[in-house]
Parts: C-alpha cells; structure tokens; sequence
C-alpha cells in the first residue's frame, strides 16, 4: 500500500501485550504438583512390570493386612461352627477370598496412582492457561480517513482532475476535484495555496501530507 496507502487508512500499528498479574502465584500454587504426572506413571510402570514394592507400600498404609485377617477369620469361624472346618470348600473359599481382596486393594491402587497422575496433567494446563499473554493491535496514529469534524485533506498530491473554479478576495483559488482513492466529486481549498495566504487554516499534517481546518476557512 505504501505511504499514501498508511496515511489514507490510518498510521502504523502497534501491539498491546498484557499478562496475567497473578500467574506467579498461580505458579507457585500448581507448579509442585507438576512432578506427580511422573511419579504417578513410574509407579503404574513398575507395578505392571512385577515390582510390588509401592503396591506393598500402599497395603500396608491403608489396612490391607487387618482386612485380610478378619476376613480369613470369618471365613474359618463359620467352617469351623460347621464342622467344615478342614474341608475342600474351606481352603477354596480362603483363596478365593484372597485372591478378591488382592484385586480390590490392587484396582484402589491403580486407581490412586491415575489420580495422581491426572492431577500433575491438569496443573500443567492451568499453568499454560495462566501463562498465555493476550495480544491486540491498536493504531498510534490517526489516518487522513480518520480526521476530526471539518479537517480534509487538502494536499495537492492526493488529488485529481483538479479544476479551478472560484477565488476568494486574497487571492486562495477554490477547486473542484477527486480524491486519489475514489468517493464523490469535491470541492475545497489547496494547501500549499493555504499554507502562503491562510496558514492558521492548516490542520494537522499526516504523514507528510497536509490538511485543512475548513471550520477555520
């Protein structure tokens, strides 16, 4: 577009970066929890690989052995009133009740160790969240589209089909004429004429091309 092009639609834009204000403590509140999404998947990875050691862990911090004796002595205490004591049936339903109880406290363990896992998964996203800056364009300076009530842009370069067709008694010509850029037939002022008979007319200049206060005329 170049320069004419800048001026017409307005000056050169800029970016506006903002951040979150609070992102340092929101890091220091979730950044800790970040290590958990590793330590969850070791942990799954070495249970699934035959190391029970953290599975043992678990059991003994959450009651797995007094669960497993009460429910084995239940087991026997009803055998026993029945005199099945020694049967077949007996030692199967302690395997089986073994067997159920090792799962349920294994699918709890797994389940924590996902939790876990998840919990290091949604921290790093509220910290992305957090982190992410907010970027918006603005324009620092007015266009000559963009001009005050009354101001026009009267410089001789950004006209054509320029025609004389009037004068004011000190000599400034007034013209008819089309803007570079299109629109309606015109009729006002030159500035350079303006600039030696009337400069208090001048308006603002936009990016080296001058303008006219016509309020002023």
């Amino acid at each position: 577009m170049g320069k004419i092009g800048s001026a017409l639609f307005g000056g050169k834009s800029s970016k506006e970066v903002s951040k979150n204000l609070a992102y340092s403590d929101i890091s220091n509140a979730f950044k800790p929890a970040l290590g958990y999404t590793t330590e969850g998947g070791d942990a799954i990875s070495a249970l699934l690989g035959g190391d029970a050691s953290g599975f043992n862990k678990y059991k003994d911090a959450t009651g797995f052995d007094w669960q497993a004796e009460q429910g084995s002595r239940g087991i026997t205490n009803n055998a026993a009133a029945s005199g099945l004591l020694r049967s077949g049936s007996t030692g199967k339903a302690l395997v089986n009740f073994g067997n159920n109880i090792q799962n349920q406290f294994a699918d709890s363990y797994l389940g924590k160790l996902l939790g876990l896992a998840g919990l290091g998964v949604q921290s790093g996203s509220v910290l992305g969240d957090a982190g992410k800056y907010q970027k918006s364009k603005s324009k620092e300076k007015p266009g000559l589209l963009s001009l005050a009530p009354g101001v026009a842009a009267s410089d001789r370069r950004l006209k054509t089909n320029i025609e004389k067709v009037g004068e004011y008694p000190d000599g400034l010509g007034q013209y008819e004429f089309d803007y570079i850029w299109g629109g309606p037939r015109q009729r006002g002022v030159m500035a350079d004429e303006a600039r030696v008979l009337r400069p208090e007319i001048l308006g603002p200049q936009i990016a080296g091309y001058d303008t006219v206060d016509y309020s002023k005329l």
